[in-house]
């Protein structure tokens, strides 16, 4: 199954794009419509004059709008793991086949969705880092400038009708909300994992995303959405 693919640049900044083409957001939970995605990308800057990178997380829609989401992070410069994002993987009838690409795919195991349910998170860190011994599968691909690691684990339960996806981002202190303050947000580039915690992170966010997941199936099977 590939579900993402890498474009390295010369600079050796890249740009990832998540196979999520013709899946609806459905972001704003207020929005009776939710939109058509035509492409999901997570461009990560070099910032040379600065002592973070920029990671920009671009969802564009097949009616031609964008949002636009940035995360500030000192961990591929102090040699630490950064997590970009977790999701869901939607049933493979839903995806369009990815089959050209400008760079490395990430190819992971084919699955019966009937029976299973995938999940998979995308984390950078330096180039001298690599894969972290844990409870999940793993992939990994080097780069100039970067390691991508692609953690991915399987639940046993059919693949529920809605994607769950969690995209990090950090905000400043001008920018931040309400919302933000009162759930502990911290203004700010993020900080990054040593290996350890990296490991522990994975896990616990797989069990969230687990939870969280089937939680919503289940309520829209009760209200027959």
């Amino acid at each position: 199954m590939r579900l993402v693919s890498i474009r390295e640049k010369t600079n050796g900044a890249l740009n990832i794009t998540c196979h999520v083409n013709r899946l609806l957001n459905s972001e704003h939970r207020d929005n009776p419509r939710p939109k058509e995605i035509s492409e999901s990308r997570f461009s990560i800057h070099l910032s040379p004059n600065s002592d973070s990178n920029t990671i920009h997380h671009t969802t564009a829609h097949m009616d031609g709008s964008e949002t636009h989401n940035y995360l500030s992070t000192y961990a591929v410069k102090n040699g630490k793991y950064q997590p970009i994002i977790i999701s869901s993987v939607a049933h493979p009838r839903s995806l369009n086949v990815l089959e050209k690409a400008k760079g490395p795919v990430i190819d992971l195991p084919e699955y019966d969705p009937s029976r299973w349910t995938m999940f998979y998170q995308i984390w950078i860190a330096a180039p001298t880092l690599g894969k972290q011994p844990g409870p999940f599968l793993q992939a990994e691909v080097k780069f100039k400038r970067f390691t991508l690691l692609v953690p991915f684990c399987f639940t046993p339960k059919p693949t529920p009708p809605r994607v769950t996806n969690t995209a990090y981002r950090t905000t400043t202190e001008e920018k931040m909300t309400a919302e933000q303050r009162a759930a502990g947000w911290e203004a700010g580039p993020a900080p990054g994992l040593e290996s350890k915690a990296m490991v522990a992170k994975t896990v616990l966010e797989f069990n969230k995303a687990i939870a969280r997941g089937f939680q919503l199936a289940h309520s829209l099977r009760t209200h027959g959405r």
